[in-house]
């Protein structure tokens, strides 16, 4: 049988039911009470340590420095310390010799020392021979103007080649004698600058020369022949320059020379070795 006064059990029900909600609702509190008291940060507390003062904007982190792009940059060979820095200079250039004043000119001194081509001789009924040549030597002047990057110059001088035995119809026959030439030529140079103090310098001249031959054998009678005559010349030289000081410049190189024939004497082919000096003037 039910004793329950339902007059009583409504008021309590409800009380129930009110007083639960709130009781979870002070145990949430109280937990969160106490773990602030322990030193536990809760989201509000993260959230406000990273927030920054009004009117601040965030630090922007420093921008990192790109690498050095090895395609971009080559060391040089003698600063490779350089390299692993990241600094590479570059090759200072290289400088031109200075030309001379346009119109100015110049004297040169060349001597040279030459081998020649050995020569042939003709006899009467159309017979020939043929003459050993030996070393000779030779001297050369040149009065020349600059015209930019080319010369026009003129020249003379002598050469002296020696003539030594005879060859003639299987027999060798001692001889000896001399092929002498003065000459004047005429030509032009051209100049290639290498650098701050070096030049090539190529030339062609052409002229006449005054080729006497003189040569003695020991079988004939008379045994002394003679020739003497005009004869076309050419020569063509090339020189490497060396400027000493603004007046000065040394030369040397290689030289062709070519001496027209005279008479019985056959044309002379000869390779010289060119040395001398050149004057500003």
């Amino acid at each position: 049988m039910n004793t329950d006064n339902p007059r009583t059990s409504i008021p309590s029900k409800a009380l129930q039911a009110v007083a639960f909600p709130f009781l979870l609702v002070w145990l949430a509190a109280a937990g969160f009470a106490q773990e602030k008291e322990n030193g536990q940060p809760t989201e509000n507390d993260l959230a406000d340590a990273f927030a920054k003062p009004d009117g601040e904007e965030p630090e922007s982190q420093p921008a990192t420095e790109e690498p050095i792009s090895e395609a971009n940059l080559k060391p040089t060979p003698n600063r490779w310390s350089e390299w692993n820095q990241g600094v590479v200079k570059s090759p200072a250039p290289v400088p031109q010799a200075e030309k001379p004043l346009l119109g100015s000119y110049y004297l040169a001194f060349r001597p040279n020392l030459h081998v020649a081509q050995d020569i042939d001789l003709t006899f009467p009924y159309a017979t020939t021979g043929e003459i050993e040549t030996e070393t000779g030597i030779g001297i050369g002047f040149e009065l020349g103007r600059y015209l930019d990057d080319w010369e026009m110059l003129l020249s003379v001088g002598y050469d002296r080649t020696p003539l030594g035995n005879l060859t003639w119809m299987g027999s060798n026959l001692q001889a000896d004698g001399s092929v002498s030439a003065y000459h004047f030529m005429v030509g032009g140079a051209r100049r290639f600058h290498l650098g701050d103090k070096y030049v090539l310098r190529g030339s062609v001249l052409l002229g006449m020369a005054n080729r006497h031959d003189h040569y003695k054998i020991s079988v004939l009678t008379p045994n002394s022949l003679e020739e003497e005559g005009m004869q076309p010349t050419a020569s063509l030289e090339l020189l490497f320059d060396y400027e000493v000081s603004e007046p000065l410049t040394l030369s040397g190189g290689y030289g062709l020379r070519f001496l027209g024939n005279a008479d019985r004497f056959s044309s002379l082919v000869a390779h010289s070795i060119e040395l001398g000096g050149v004057w500003n003037l």
